[in-house]
């Protein structure tokens, strides 16, 4: 029996449901700001790939774990991943992160919202398992903010806003406008404050893991770069 060449192996290309970003089809693929360059890029390669719905932290420990050919798409890169991972790209660029406030939330007046979030110590949602950027992640770092990490979705953490539950939340701007136009209702209580240090966004690239054949990364990159 013929071995196949490292050209033939399939990728499994994983996703999970985060709109924009990616978002689940009825024939068990993706598409979205992420899915679609992702897609098109292993198209222009020539490299055979099945899509996969996993959830975050499911990817990141497989791509880490290194035992099959599989990739995440739309991830930060940062030291601690590229120890473990080969990262392709970018593939998108975000827009600046932004902060989504409750209903009860307010910015006094002459004060931004980092040094707000830095001095009274107000709790922050954040999803387990996901990054913001570099530049949230250094704030929530050096001005030691106070996360309180759950594992819901991004859309249930907007109705945990509306609700009164919690107070704040990160997101990036693409994703913040979504979520408040697919929940109209909530969208009336939730604002949206700029982060005024954030003057730029972040990269987003195609992880995968060391087990993939170098050669199959170099046609991916060439593709890109084509």
């Amino acid at each position: 029996m013929r071995r196949q060449g490292p050209a033939e192996e399939t990728v499994v290309l994983n996703y999970y449901d985060r709109p924009p970003y990616m978002v689940p089809q009825p024939d068990g693929g993706a598409t979205g700001l992420t899915a679609d360059p992702a897609a098109a890029l292993f198209k222009r390669a020539g490299v055979p790939f099945r899509w996969q719905l996993t959830p975050a932290l499911r990817q990141l420990s497989a791509i880490k774990a290194g035992a099959g050919r599989d990739c995440g798409i739309g991830w930060f890169s940062d030291a601690e991943r590229a120890g473990y991972a080969v990262f392709i790209g970018p593939i998108h660029h975000d827009k600046p992160a932004v902060v989504l406030a409750g209903p009860g939330f307010a910015v006094p007046p002459g004060k931004e919202i980092e040094q707000l979030l830095a001095e009274a110590k107000l709790p922050v949602l954040v999803k387990d398992g996901l990054t913001y950027g570099r530049y949230v992640t250094d704030l929530i770092e050096s001005a030691r903010l106070n996360t309180v990490v759950v594992p819901v979705e991004q859309s249930q953490m907007v109705d945990m806003l509306a609700a009164g539950r919690a107070e704040l939340m990160f997101a990036t701007r693409e994703e913040a406008d979504l979520l408040l136009a697919a929940k109209p209702a909530a969208a009336r209580k939730i604002r949206i404050i700029e982060l005024a240090g954030d003057k730029g966004g972040e990269d987003r690239y195609i992880m995968c893991s060391r087990k993939l054949d170098p050669h199959i990364i170099e046609m991916l990159q060439a593709a890109l770069e084509g």
